[in-house]
């Protein structure tokens, strides 16, 4: 039933999976990183750019005397009964669906709103999506990246590491521990492929090898990511702070 099921070749791999083999290159997954973060910044800041031009648009709302958010559009039934609620918050004159329906001023003005409104708010939806998905692939990309210069250290006669492979892609989604583990990871694969240190002691690159100041620049880049991402922008950026449940504001 083992060579039936394929748990006798499972159990041999997890067995071997530690053992020394050859060095393989990690340039594509390089390549990868790069184009990941990349895309990442590019997208990031079009978001807050983004955010940034919703919070102007709602200053200037507020300045022309509406208090309260408007209502997106739904293209139902309960649009027009958000508009109607809307009109009595501001207390303008658009109290019936027939008023609506005939294109009043007033009800002109605030579907206009609406619109608006409905229009910057999708956007920025579709960039924080678009945000999630070019982080799951910078999970990918980043995790192969790790695990992989994580193994080859094996081939450089670096012995005795602290994290295996697997151990140095799982902390990364440990929370709070996630804020250090990392940095200790790529400390131990920037000194364990030092090449100033000489490979007749096996253990030697504890303690002769070094470690970039660009490894610590990163780290705390890396931890900056957490502290300053799309929940806290706002609270930055802008006073007005930005949520999903898009807060009423208040006169100045």
């Amino acid at each position: 039933m083992g060579r039936i099921t394929g748990r006798n070749e499972m159990d041999r791999a997890k067995a071997k999976r530690y053992e020394p083999y050859s060095y393989e290159s990690n340039s594509t997954q390089i390549r990868w990183v790069v184009v990941a973060l990349t895309a990442w910044v590019v997208v990031a800041l079009v978001l807050a750019w983004q955010d940034r031009a919703t919070a102007s648009y709602l200053g200037d709302l507020q300045n022309q005397g509406i208090a309260s958010v408007p209502p997106t559009q739904q293209s139902t039934l309960r649009d027009v009964d958000k508009i109607l609620e809307f009109a009595a918050i501001e207390g303008v004159d658009c109290t019936t669906q027939e008023q609506i329906i005939a294109l009043t001023p007033e009800c002109s003005n605030l579907m206009d709103v609406q619109d608006k409104y409905t229009s910057v708010k999708d956007t920025g939806a579709m960039l924080f999506v678009l945000l999630m998905a070019v982080f799951l692939a910078n999970m990918f990309a980043f995790g192969a990246f790790t695990h992989r210069s994580s193994r080859n250290l094996l081939t450089l006669k670096s012995d005795k590491q602290g994290f295996s492979p697997e151990k140095s892609v799982m902390w990364f989604f440990v929370p709070v521990l996630n804020l250090i583990k990392p940095w200790q990871v790529f400390r131990e694969l920037f000194r364990g492929s030092d090449p100033d240190v000489t490979t007749s002691n096996q253990v030697e690159w504890k303690t002769k090898g070094k470690v970039p100041v660009i490894v610590n620049v990163w780290a705390a880049i890396f931890v900056a990511v957490f502290l300053f991402n799309p929940r806290t922008i706002g609270m930055y950026w802008y006073s007005v702070r930005l949520s999903t449940t898009w807060l009423l504001l208040t006169n100045a």
